[in-house]
């Protein structure tokens, strides 16, 4: 079961990598840069709408990691699609950041906006589950089971 979600997650992540990698040749090749046309305070709040949006989104990610563990009293198969559900859902959120962020770098020619979309990317790489997460989150989940069965 283990092997199965880590091969969904992978083909997700993949997914979600090639999107992120079309959007951004999309946004090059349709977007046109605006940058002498905008207004600078249009300039100004679209780039603090996407520090905003990343210093949101990367801790929530992070935090998920939390949320994953929090499965007492539950059962093995629940459990582990419930870390699949999140593990998804992170990788959704900073891949929607990434995203948004590449396209308002695009728009604005301003770099905040990139580093943004780095910090994401690294965050994105920092919450990819691999085998040994998902193999000490069953053990910790089959510890707790056992403890709450002896009480």
């Amino acid at each position: 079961m283990e092997k199965i979600i880590i091969k969904r997650i992978r083909g997700v992540f993949a997914l979600l990598l090639a999107t992120t990698i079309l959007a951004t040749g999309a946004f090059a090749a349709f977007i046109p840069a605006t940058t002498n046309s905008m207004n600078t305070n249009t300039r100004y709040t679209l780039e603090i709408a996407s520090v905003a949006l990343v210093i949101f989104v990367v801790p929530l990610a992070i935090k998920a990691f939390d949320l994953q563990r929090r499965t007492v009293g539950t059962e093995c198969e629940s459990a582990l699609k419930r870390y699949y559900r999140i593990s998804v859902t992170r990788l959704l959120a900073l891949t929607a950041t990434i995203i948004i962020n590449l396209a308002l770098y695009h728009i604005l020619q301003a770099d905040s906006p990139l580093y943004c979309a780095l910090i994401s990317a690294v965050a994105m790489i920092y919450c990819f589950p691999t085998q040994g997460n998902l193999t000490t989150y069953i053990e910790d989940l089959n510890e707790t089971t056992q403890q709450t069965a002896k009480k």
